[in-house]
């Protein structure tokens, strides 16, 4: 299983899915490219850190050839609770070759999202 970094330390809302990866050899940063093996199992764990409270809420978006793009699920959201973290992990079973995130909402003073895929 190999672990792909979708967003590091992102502190502002993105209009759109600005970090996917485009097709082989692209210059387009983060994300992941498999494509002779598309993973069928995907596990996500979202990790927004800051000052308590914080909160953040990231789009996971997919696709198979690196230019067309659609949501995968629905948008998840990750509260603190005490002076932990906020964290939350999910799973998919679709097998894109090209995957990819966006923040939609963040709060909290220095809250900073990191999300990442294992595949």
């Amino acid at each position: 299983m190999t672990t792909y970094a979708l967003l590091t330390n992102v502190t502002a809302v993105q209009s759109a899915p600005t970090n996917v990866r485009g097709p082989m050899n692209s210059v387009a940063p983060h994300g992941t490219d498999n494509p002779n093996s598309p993973p069928t199992e995907q596990a996500f764990h979202l990790v927004v850190n800051g000052v308590d409270p914080v909160a953040a809420t990231v789009q996971v978006v997919a696709s198979n050839d690196g230019t067309n793009w659609i949501n995968y699920g629905d948008p998840v959201t990750a509260t603190s609770v005490g002076s932990a973290p906020a964290q939350a992990s999910w799973g998919g079973t679709q097998p894109f070759r090209h995957f990819g995130a966006y923040v939609t909402a963040i709060s909290g003073t220095s809250a900073a999202v990191n999300l990442k895929m294992s595949a």
